[in-house]
């Protein structure tokens, strides 16, 4: 007969411990998967940036999603860089949207000679605009943790996450005579 815990749960650490370490092995095995993918236009993973510059001969009248930040608006030129520090100016052509110096432009498009795209998609991100991003990422984390540990306690011991019975406040209102 298996332990019971007053809360009527069966205290088998043993699988919960092995199904945290398959589950994040799993995700770790399709990150590295994923990053590992071949170039297979087909299955929609195109040559991005360190691609289209190394092999630029290679890449040429092919479809590809390169991105960096804009350099100039006449004619419209993105300046894109690889892994390895390698930079490339590509002129961008086809694209029907205002644009200034320093915003980050990425580009899915076709790559001809004369270091040039013919636009399909473009997306544009603002220069310097990442700050907010993450800024409110990390206010909006802080939330969801407060409210997660004012409902929920974690128990070490048998590794499970329980509801309080009342929730935590910052008043103890509890204690006070009124």
């Amino acid at each position: 007969m298996k332990n019971r815990s007053p809360s009527g749960r069966s205290e088998n650490r043993g699988r919960r411990v092995a199904a945290a370490i398959f589950l994040l092995s799993t995700i770790f095995v399709c990150l590295i998967w994923f990053g590992g993918a071949p170039i297979e236009p087909s299955a929609g993973v195109f040559p991005g940036d360190t691609e289209s510059v190394q092999d630029y001969e290679e890449h040429l009248d092919s479809r590809v999603v390169i991105s960096g930040p804009v350099v100039e608006t006449e004619p419209l030129t993105v300046r894109v860089s690889t892994e390895s520090g390698e930079m490339m100016d590509i002129q961008v052509t086809s694209v029907r949207r205002t644009l200034a110096e320093g915003d980050v432009l990425s580009v899915y498009g076709t790559l001809h000679p004369g270091q040039r795209i013919e636009a399909i998609e473009t997306v544009r991100k603002p220069a310097g605009g990442y700050w907010r991003t993450r800024a409110l990422s990390l206010l909006a984390g802080l939330w969801v943790l407060c409210r997660g540990l004012r409902h929920w306690r974690p128990d070490i011991r048998t590794m499970l996450i329980q509801r309080r019975d009342s929730p935590l406040s910052l008043s103890d209102s509890e204690d006070t005579d009124a």
